[in-house]
């Protein structure tokens, strides 16, 4: 009996990865690329174009029927699919990338943002199965966002719903990519957290950071030296947590009083470097029942969320 698979495919900021995913969210094969702030649709379509096809090979190889591809990509899209824009990758802003990459493949492409694919994945197999409403939080190269309400993906009615990540924390902050100032995103993503090291660095010069050159410093490195206890990584980790706190508090909990949150991404395997001062503050600003109610979980599909979410969403399945 053929068994029936998709393709789902994780664009990030650092990376491009894509996968043979089965109905029962099971990852089959896998394969990944790098990418950059730079990428172009030109260079993008390419890219995809020999993954889906080693991917196809592949589901030829096992006898799988395939069906779509789904792709996540990390910005704002209109309810065509078409990208309106994408903070963290520019040159992706105005394109059709389905259109395009259904002409190349010739397979069904349907496209999503990339937390909406990683809720979808989290919500049918991973850490919010045994939810029914939560946020879902991608803490990457910036910060991702969506929105499970009574089991179903909740778009908004421009399909930019979720976008956590631009909430603002602090009015006169860092200038972001979206064009606004002082957004999560600049304080809790993995960018966020290096450039906090880096300004920390200034005033402490014992720092075992100060040991790695200023540009090959990562979100990594920091959290491997407020492991060991470095007074300038913990403080950077510390201070993520404080927006995040100051996030969930006032839009998880006071807004919506959603069940809890699910973090994914690849800042996530630190959350407990966080979880201390994310806490103080959700239960400063947050109503005290429902703040202490509220689930704060790492996504169990870690990296394979958004893979597995878009694939599904390739399949038809849109949180409906």
């Amino acid at each position: 009996m053929t068994t029936q698979a998709h393709i789902g495919i994780d664009l990030g900021g650092t990376h491009l990865r894509a996968a043979l995913v089965s109905m029962t969210g099971e990852v089959l094969y896998r394969h990944s690329r790098t990418s950059s702030r730079q990428l172009s649709i030109t260079t993008l379509i390419d890219t995809l174009q020999e993954l889906v096809g080693l991917l196809v090979a592949q589901a030829a190889d096992a006898e799988l029927q395939l069906g779509g591809v789904g792709v996540g990509v990390p910005a704002l899209l209109d309810h065509r699919g078409v990208i309106v824009t994408a903070p963290n990758i520019p040159g992706l802003n105005g394109a059709d990338l389905g259109t395009r990459l259904a002409e190349v493949v010739g397979l069904p492409v349907s496209v999503c943002n990339d937390a909406d694919a990683a809720a979808l994945g989290e919500a049918r197999f991973g850490a919010g199965a045994d939810l029914t409403s939560f946020l879902m939080l991608t803490l990457g190269t910036g910060v991702g966002g969506a929105l499970i309400l009574s089991g179903n993906l909740w778009r908004g009615c421009d399909g930019v719903a979720g976008e956590v990540g631009h909430v603002t924390v602090e009015p006169f902050g860092r200038k972001c990519g979206c064009g606004s100032h002082g957004c999560l995103e600049q304080y809790a993503s993995a960018t966020g957290i290096v450039l906090t090291a880096r300004e920390l660095l200034a005033q402490e010069a014992s720092s075992l950071l100060n040991q790695i050159d200023a540009h090959g410093l990562t979100s990594a490195a920091v959290a491997e030296a407020a492991i060991q206890g470095d007074n300038v990584a913990c403080a950077a980790y510390a201070e993520a947590g404080r927006k995040l706190g100051q996030m969930l508090g006032g839009v998880a909990v006071n807004l919506l009083n959603l069940e809890g949150v699910v973090v994914g991404g690849g800042v996530a395997p630190s959350l407990d470097l966080m979880r201390p001062s994310l806490e103080r503050e959700l239960y400063r600003r947050a109503f005290d029942v429902a703040a202490h109610r509220f689930k704060i979980r790492l996504a169990q599909l870690g990296d394979d969320a958004g893979l597995v979410g878009a694939a599904h969403y390739a399949g038809g399945d849109d949180g409906g």
